[in-house]
C-alpha cells in the first residue's frame, strides 16, 4: 500500500431538469510495494506514477426536502504524465533504480 495524492476540479451542466454531464478532471500520485522473496533473499519492488483522470458522466438527479442524490455512468479516460519510478531491493541494496519502466525484451 501507499498513500498517494489527488487533487481536481468538477463542473456540471444541467441538460433538463433530472439529467446533467458532469467532466471531471484529477491528478493523482499512485502506487505500491510488492514484497517477494528470490535466490539472492528477500526483496522488495516499490513503483510510483502519475496519472490524469478526466471521466465524462451523465448524471441522473433526484433532489427531495432534504436529500440530494445521483446515479451516474460514463467513460473514464487515464492519462500518465511524465515517467514512472521503480526501484527494486534486496536484502536492503539496491538492485535496480528505473525513471522509466523497462523495455520489454521478449
Amino acid at each position: 500500500m501507499k498513500i498517494g495524492f489527488s487533487v481536481g476540479a468538477f463542473l456540471t451542466f444541467d441538460i433538463m431538469k433530472f439529467i446533467s454531464i458532469q467532466p471531471e478532471f484529477y491528478f493523482s500520485i499512485m502506487g505500491g510495494a510488492v514484497d517477494y522473496t528470490e535466490i539472492l533473499g528477500n526483496g522488495e519492488l516499490r513503483y510510483s506514477y502519475s496519472v490524469l483522470e478526466i471521466p465524462i458522466l451523465a448524471k441522473a438527479n433526484f433532489t427531495t426536502e432534504s436529500i440530494r442524490a445521483s446515479v451516474f455512468a460514463g467513460p473514464n479516460f487515464m492519462i500518465t504524465v511524465g515517467q514512472a519510478k521503480m526501484n527494486l531491493e534486496i536484502e536492503g541494496s539496491k538492485v535496480y533504480d528505473w525513471y522509466e519502466f523497462p523495455e520489454n525484451t521478449l
